[in-house]
């Protein structure tokens, strides 16, 4: 149940771009799971905050890693893709050497993108030689917890994990039922704690949403 003062600080901090992190998910042992989806650049700085905040032993990427670049539609805006990913590495490179709370010894971050239809395969590949790129779905096994990652739902849902992780739109919303537990890493910024199972739903930064979908602010 979220308390009254959690709930006006997760407003205080959505309004100026931030993340609230409730108390419960901060003094948690861990191991953590951070799965975020269609990620505009603006929310790269977030991200390595939440990253140096949470330390958790997987990150997830279900696509659309740079997703104001539209690279389906725009297939010749591939350098600005580019620039983007050089941004994101140059944010997680000095990270993924960093110890998780409650990892084994010796164990960095664990990097997973799963490709969207905004996304260049080839050069996420590139960019990331340290992480797993995967296309279509992945099925694998994070802490002890049956997981699979898409970008999109139904192909996540396919392989049978328990935990399915996915973005690309709305359509599919985070839920639990029939055996499986959906995550939707569009709707809210997911952390899962691989020691307990409970999962934390945390709304992106206001602004978020307008840089996904190129809408621009009007004014002075």
């Amino acid at each position: 149940m979220v308390s009254n003062a959690e709930y006006l600080a997760t407003l205080i901090h959505r309004g100026v771009g931030s993340v609230y992190l409730p108390r419960a998910l901060l003094d948690t042992p861990g191991p953590l799971l951070l799965h975020v989806s269609d990620t505009p650049s603006g929310f790269y700085p977030v991200l390595g905050r939440l990253l140096d905040r949470l330390k958790p032993a997987w990150l997830l990427i279900t696509g659309d890693v740079a997703d104001e670049v539209k690279l389906e539609l725009n297939p010749d805006l591939k350098s600005r893709y580019a620039a983007r990913l050089s941004a994101l590495r140059a944010l997680l490179l000095p990270r993924l050497g960093a110890a998780p709370r409650g990892g084994a010894p010796g164990q960095g971050l664990r990097l997973l993108f799963a490709v969207g239809n905004h996304d260049d395969p080839g050069l996420l590949e590139s960019f990331f030689p340290e992480a797993l790129v995967v296309g279509g779905a992945t099925r694998f096994v994070a802490g002890r917890l049956d997981c699979a990652a898409s970008h999109w739902a139904s192909s996540a849902a396919a392989t049978g994990a328990e935990y399915l992780f996915y973005g690309h739109d709305l359509s599919e919303r985070s839920r639990f039922g029939d055996g499986f537990i959906y995550l939707n890493g569009v709707a809210a910024i997911n952390v899962v704690d691989l020691g307990s199972r409970e999962i934390h739903f945390l709304p992106y930064p206001a602004g978020t949403d307008d840089e996904r979908l190129l809408r621009r602010k009007i004014g002075m």
